[in-house]
């Protein structure tokens, strides 16, 4: 995680948040996005893309196009992401997971935001160079006030 200063960060966001907030429009998950796509530098790979129109074309179609409008936001970054071999190290009982920890391992972000079990339980287990945190950490971590202005 970077040492100093919580701007401009690099930040993964795990296919399960961007699913969350498409399928409830929770406000707490929208402000976080939106903060993060103004503040940070949001990273999707082309896995975590595949992934999220596979499942929102299965369980909620009618949010297709939601999904594109949000992807083609100017500020989120999509990398192409199939070398999983900085990843084969770190155990992860489910090999879904894989391609998203690579990606951050990859681009040598500060941070994964993620609702998964798997990756919250693995803080302080692996020895990663970036912080995961759920939504709820992330707002501890930036503040209210600073996400106010995304609700």
């Amino acid at each position: 995680m970077k040492p100093t200063g919580m701007q401009g960060w690099s930040i993964v966001v795990d296919t399960n948040i961007i699913f969350s907030f498409l399928m409830t429009g929770n406000p707490t998950i929208s402000a976080v996005l939106r903060y993060i796509i103004k503040e940070h530098r949001l990273l999707l790979s082309t896995y975590i893309v595949e992934e999220l129109q596979e499942k929102i074309a299965e369980k909620l179609p009618d949010k297709l196009l939601d999904l594109q409008a949000f992807l083609l936001q100017p500020t989120i970054k999509i990398v192409e992401s199939d070398d999983w071999a900085n990843a084969a190290d770190v155990f992860l009982r489910d090999a879904d997971d894989q391609p998203i920890l690579a990606l951050a391992l990859e681009q040598g972000v500060d941070a994964l935001v993620t609702g998964d079990y798997d990756f919250l339980h693995m803080k302080g287990k692996k020895n990663l160079p970036f912080a995961i945190l759920s939504i709820e950490e992330f707002v501890r971590i930036f503040g209210y006030a600073g996400l106010n202005r995304y609700l």
